[in-house]
């Protein structure tokens, strides 16, 4: 089922073996970032970020943040865009390795990601390169949990960005994806 097609369905529900395990790995051993400023090339499985790096200045914004738990006990982790500085001075790299060390913290049990797309512009909004490498840096442990996605407020950019990358990606172990 494609999305034109779910536009009046509640969610989507993906099976659990679209995907080896191995196959993701390998992606993520392999991720080359090409044109992202600030950062190194190479992003390895082993140093997308460091536990002892200071992300004060990425928290600060707000911009990710963990609820409380939903009716299932599952935590809810939330993503904002109004709340993403300009492209001129945030380090979108960077962004990803707070990102990463956020989720690692809750990513063994059950979780629900919450994306809320409005406020996002021109002048805040990552490159779609960009996007793609950072869907590519989230392996099966940031997948294997991830009980819902829901997407709020999404433009038909981002409708068209998903039926695009949707033969790519191949959400394991996700239930559902809600769009509102």
């Amino acid at each position: 089922m494609d999305i034109s097609q779910a536009s009046n369905i509640a969610y989507l529900e993906s099976p659990d073996d679209l995907m080896e395990e191995n196959f993701e790995e390998a992606f993520r051993d392999s991720l080359i970032v090409d044109g992202i400023e600030g950062e190194s090339n190479h992003f390895s499985k082993d140093s997308v970020y460091s536990e002892e790096e200071d992300y004060s200045d990425i928290a600060e914004h707000g911009i990710v943040e963990v609820s409380s738990d939903d009716a299932y006990g599952r935590k809810v982790i939330t993503i904002y865009a109004c709340r993403l500085p300009s492209n001129k001075s945030f380090n979108h790299n960077r962004f990803l390795k707070y990102l990463l060390y956020t989720l690692d913290q809750y990513v063994e049990n059950d979780y629900t990601l919450i994306y809320f797309h409005h406020g996002l512009n021109s002048t805040n909004k990552p490159p779609l390169s960009w996007l793609w490498h950072a869907f590519r840096a989230f392996d099966r442990k940031y997948k294997k949990n991830l009980k819902s996605l829901y997407l709020v407020h999404p433009t038909n950019f981002i409708r068209i960005v998903w039926r695009l990358f949707q033969p790519a990606i191949r959400l394991r172990s996700m239930n559902s994806l809600l769009f509102d």
